[in-house]
C-alpha cells in the first residue's frame, strides 16, 4: 500500500479577501527549470507596513457582517446589540485611517513562514521589521504596552516617549556659527528644531549673534544628524525674528528634515507631563540629542527679560512676573544648550513649545554643580504665528 501523507492541523479553503498593493518587486524568475518566485526587500517592507495599518485601522468584511447581523438576530440580547453596535462604530471610526481601533497598539509580533521556491534577498526579519516601524512612525499607532511584572501581575506602560524620541530626534538640529580660521571652526549656540515644510528651523532669537557683536565672517549654520554619529553642516538664513517672544524662524540649505507637528491651540496644563529634547551644556557632552522630561509646573503671565538673558537670575525672575503673556515654568532641569529646543507631548510627539530660559543660583558653571530644576519655554501659538507672517504678501 502506498504511504500517503495527512497534514496534522489540515486547512480548508483559502476564503480571505485578497488585494493587490503593487507588482513592484516582485517576479516570477526560471531556475534550474523550475520557476521561482523572486521577492524583494522593499516589497516586504511595503507589505509589512501595510499589514501593520490594516490590523490598527481595519476588520474583515466577514467579521462585519457577523457583528451587522447581531443587529437583526430576534435572539440577539439588547446587551449584545449594545456591544455590536458600538464595535460598528469603533471600526467605523477606525477605517477613516487616523485613529486605530484600539489605544495601546502594542508591540508588533511578526512570525513568518517562506513557501517552496521562494527567493529573497536574506535578512527577511530585518525588511519586515523596517516596514512595521515605517508603521508605526506614519500612523498614530502607540508602543505602550501591558508589562509583566510578576507570573500574575502586569502593568500598562502608560508611555509613549521612546516612539517619540525615535520619531522627534532626526528633526533636533544644532544652531551655531562657522568660521574656517576661528579654533574650534564651529561654535554652537543653541538647539533648533525643523517645522513647515521641512527646510523652516525655529530657535530663539537670543540664540543668533548679536548683529552689534557679531563675529564679522562667521557664517550661521546648522548641523544636521546624518547618522549615529554623523553631522553635515548646512548654510542658514534668517527669515523673521520675534523678539518679545524670544523666537526665530530660519530657512535651511538642502533636502528638507522631517518636520515636527505644532500644537497649535492652548490645551496646555498645569501638571502635565512634558519632554524636551536639545543640545545641553554647548555640546560638552557631545552634539547626540539629550532628551529630558518633567511636568508643567506653572503657566504664569510673564515678560521676558533682555535677550542676552540667557538664564534668570533672582532678579529677572522677579521681574516676569509682571509680564504680558503666558510662559510655561517647568519642573525639569535644562542647561544652557537646551534653548531653542522642542517641548513636546511624550505620548503624541506634538511640540507645545520651544525651552527658552533655565533659572540660575549663581553663575553659568553652576548650571551643572547646582541645578535649580526650574526651567521656562515659550508656548508653540507663538510659533504658528511667527510662521504666519511668511504667508503675508
Amino acid at each position: 500500500m502506498a504511504y500517503q501523507h495527512h497534514p496534522l492541523f489540515p486547512l480548508g479553503p483559502d476564503e480571505t479577501p485578497y488585494r493587490e498593493l503593487t507588482s513592484e518587486g516582485v517576479s516570477v524568475e526560471a531556475l534550474g527549470g523550475r520557476e521561482i518566485l523572486s521577492v524583494s526587500r522593499d516589497a516586504m517592507r511595503l507589505l509589512a507596513e501595510q499589514a501593520m495599518i490594516d490590523i490598527n485601522h481595519l476588520l474583515r468584511p466577514g467579521h462585519l457582517r457577523q457583528l451587522a447581523a447581531i443587529l437583526d438576530d430576534p435572539e440577539a440580547t439588547s446587551n449584545d446589540k449594545f456591544v455590536a453596535f458600538d464595535l460598528l462604530k469603533n471600526a467605523n471610526i477606525a477605517a477613516g485611517g487616523i485613529l486605530p481601533m484600539c489605544q495601546d497598539t502594542g508591540t508588533a509580533i511578526v512570525m513568518g513562514k517562506k513557501g517552496l521556491r521562494v527567493l529573497t534577498e536574506g535578512e527577511d526579519e530585518s525588511a519586515l521589521a523596517e516596514g512595521i516601524r515605517d508603521a508605526y512612525e506614519k500612523k498614530n499607532l502607540r508602543y505602550s504596552q501591558l508589562a509583566p511584572i510578576s507570573m500574575f501581575e502586569e502593568r500598562n506602560t502608560k508611555t509613549n516617549l521612546p516612539a517619540q524620541i525615535e520619531k522627534i530626534k532626526p528633526s533636533v538640529v544644532v544652531v551655531g556659527y562657522f568660521k574656517a580660521t576661528n579654533s574650534p571652526r564651529f561654535g554652537m549656540s543653541g538647539t533648533g528644531f525643523a517645522v513647515g515644510d521641512g527646510s523652516l528651523v525655529v530657535t530663539n532669537a537670543h540664540v543668533l549673534a548679536d548683529p552689534s557683536v557679531a563675529d564679522t565672517g562667521a557664517s550661521l549654520v546648522v548641523q544636521v544628524r546624518t547618522g549615529r554619529d554623523e553631522l553635515q553642516a548646512r548654510a542658514a538664513s534668517v527669515l523673521e525674528i520675534d523678539r518679545a517672544h524670544d523666537l526665530a524662524l530660519l530657512r535651511i540649505e538642502g533636502a528638507p528634515l522631517p518636520a515636527l507637528t505644532l500644537q497649535a491651540g492652548d490645551g496646555v496644563r498645569e501638571g502635565q507631563p512634558v519632554a524636551f529634547m536639545g543640545f545641553p551644556i554647548g555640546g560638552v557632552l557631545g552634539f547626540s540629542p539629550v532628551t529630558h522630561r518633567g511636568i508643567v509646573s506653572s503657566i504664569t503671565a510673564a515678560a521676558l527679560p533682555s535677550p542676552t538673558a540667557q538664564q534668570l537670575s533672582n532678579r529677572s525672575l522677579r521681574s516676569l512676573r509682571e509680564g504680558s503673556f503666558d510662559l510655561y515654568q517647568l519642573d525639569a532641569t535644562a542647561y544652557p544648550g537646551n534653548s531653542g529646543g522642542p517641548l513636546f507631548d511624550p505620548d503624541t510627539g506634538e511640540v507645545l513649545g520651544v525651552l527658552n530660559m533655565v533659572l540660575l543660583k549663581g553663575t553659568r558653571e553652576s548650571a551643572l554643580s547646582q541645578p535649580t530644576g526650574i526651567s521656562y519655554a515659550i508656548p508653540s501659538g507663538f510659533i504658528v504665528k511667527l510662521m504666519q507672517r511668511l504667508k503675508k504678501p
